[in-house]
């Protein structure tokens, strides 16, 4: 008996619940006043309303007297009473409803110059920001990862705001980061709608760091350098915070985007839908979308090559498994009838062009990456020229063979370049031959600019390889026909949509500085 009473007694885990904050405040707020104009007290009012909802209910009827009227007495919300989503609802509509009555004394004090009303808004935006953190640590206890994250967001956006109003620069900025690192790694997944909601918070939250920022740059010369010992220990122990924030963000954004991809059935690949049949097929897209994912965080928030290498690696490892498992389900989809099996196939073969597309289109963009840091470092140490003097004594004559040899190791580097460019162009070229690609309108333009800037490129390298070989004639041939694709570069730009990816948007501006450059070298040249 004894050995089972502490099975018995044992404590249930507690219940985890979602609610999604800012869609949820959004939407209250569209429909209540804000949308249009800044009506806080209609929003405040609604707020009220809506706590009181939420109190009369069943559930939290303990938050009023009982029916005889006496005997009333108030009670937290404490992670141990939390049995609804309605309980995390109450704080946040305190926290707004405390807001947005500090906004409309805001707005009540700048219009007829009221100083109490400055002092009284003050107070409420603090309450707001006591309702916002007791929200997130209820929702650390009871709700789940995405929900505590966001929550989490939402207090240090208020924290933020309440400490800007105070003049407290440093420490608002410091919280403005967090809530916007939050904000703008949300807005990479989810549907369109929610991508676009995260993504509206991060522009609004922008204007107020740069007001920091420009505060700060004022009130001190050295920024951190006059803050005092204890904002310094602050401000140390919030950014702390934030490098450890990173670890719980990837997480939960792997587990949305996982979950978005098994509640999604198909892929859309040139405006055509392709169902995912098959559960292989559906985890082989998961694991591609989940390593591009990681990819690009790596990439966005390290210059380790090693780990960059190991992650673009493992995203081309999950291309080539894709890979394998259509070859597997066209063995399948050939046992099937004569009519089953002709549908299987189209849609085998588009998924394979899909895995192909974009495996290409990632190979292309490491390759690009990997021009650019080499390119970079030939500026930075091989700016080496020919310049071939009478010899005169020997130091003399030692300075030309240091000339020839940095000249030589200039002339690799830009063979190199050739080759690397040779390279992208195969890809591009290879890209643009899949079915449907040259059908598809944005995608044939951007990969017939992507392989022009190529051509531009190479033949750039080309030039100037020749160039340090005092091949003059040749290089100043090759210059001229640079000038000629970049052109028909920039005309592939120009008939591109404003709203393509960002990838190619800087293709223009570069052909166009490369043209000028290579004007007065050919000029030169040819003199």
């Amino acid at each position: 008996m004894s050995s089972a009473t502490p099975q018995e007694e044992a404590p249930q885990p507690r219940p985890r619940f979602t609610l999604h904050i800012l869609s949820t405040i959004k939407d209250a707020q569209n429909t209540n006043g804000l949308r249009m104009a800044a009506n806080y007290r209609r929003y405040r009012q609604y707020c009220s309303r809506r706590l009181r909802r939420l109190r009369k209910c069943k559930q939290m009827r303990f938050m009023y007297a009982p029916k005889s009227g006496r005997g009333f007495t108030k009670k937290e919300i404490t992670p141990d009473i939390v049995q609804d989503v309605r309980y995390l609802q109450v704080l946040l509509m305190s926290a707004e409803r405390a807001w947005s009555y500090s906004r409309e004394l805001k707005a009540e004090y700048e219009t007829y110059d009221q100083p109490r009303k400055y002092f009284h808004m003050k107070r409420r935006l603090a309450k707001a920001s006591q309702w916002a953190n007791k929200l997130q640590a209820l929702c650390v206890e009871c709700g789940d990862d995405r929900t505590a994250l966001e929550a989490q967001a939402y207090a240090s956006w208020m924290k933020a705001t309440l400490l800007l109003e105070m003049s407290n620069w440093e420490s608002s900025l410091v919280h403005y980061g967090v809530a916007r690192k939050i904000y703008d790694q949300f807005s990479r997944v989810g549907t369109m709608e929610q991508q676009e909601l995260f993504q509206e918070r991060v522009a609004e939250i922008d204007p107020s760091m740069g007001y920091c920022k420009f505060n700060v740059g004022l009130s001190n010369e050295g920024g951190a350098a006059a803050m005092s010992e204890q904002e310094q220990h602050q401000a140390l122990q919030d950014m702390s915070s934030v490098s450890d924030l990173q670890t719980k963000i990837n997480v939960v954004l792997s587990q949305t985007r996982r979950d978005q991809a098994t509640t999604t059935d198909s892929i859309t690949w040139l405006e055509t839908v392709v169902p995912l049949r098959s559960e292989a097929m559906r985890k082989a897209v998961i694991k591609i979308q989940d390593y591009l994912f990681n990819f690009e965080s790596i990439a966005s928030s390290t210059t380790n090559q090693q780990q960059r290498d190991d992650a673009f690696l493992k995203v081309q490892g999950s291309f080539d498994d894709a890979s394998s498992t259509l070859r597997k389900e066209l063995k399948k989809a050939k046992l099937k009838g004569e009519q089953k099996t002709e549908l299987l196939c189209k849609e085998v073969g588009l998924m394979g062009n899909w895995v192909r597309f974009h495996k290409l289109r990632n190979i292309m963009a490491r390759a690009q990456e990997r021009a650019t840091l080499m390119n970079e470092a030939r500026n930075r140490t091989a700016e080496a020229k020919m310049i071939v003097d009478s010899n005169e004594g020997q130091e003399e004559a030692k300075k030309t063979k240091e000339t020839k040899k940095e000249a030589i190791k200039h002339n690799t580097a830009a063979t190199d370049m050739v080759k690397l460019y040779d390279t992208l162009m195969q890809y591009a070229s290879e890209a643009l031959e899949l079915e449907g690609v040259k059908e598809s309108r944005e995608d044939s333009r951007e990969l017939a600019a992507m392989y022009s800037e190529y051509r531009a490129m190479r033949c750039s390298f080309m030039a100037e390889s020749q160039e340090c070989i005092l091949k003059l004639s040749e290089a100043c041939v090759l210059y001229k026909h640079t000038m000629q694709i970049a052109e028909e570069s920039i005309r592939h730009q120009k008939t591109r949509n404003a709203t393509d990816s960002r990838a190619t948007k800087q293709i223009a501006k570069g052909i166009q500085s490369m043209t000028v450059s290579e004007k007065e070298v050919a000029k030169g040249l040819c003199l």
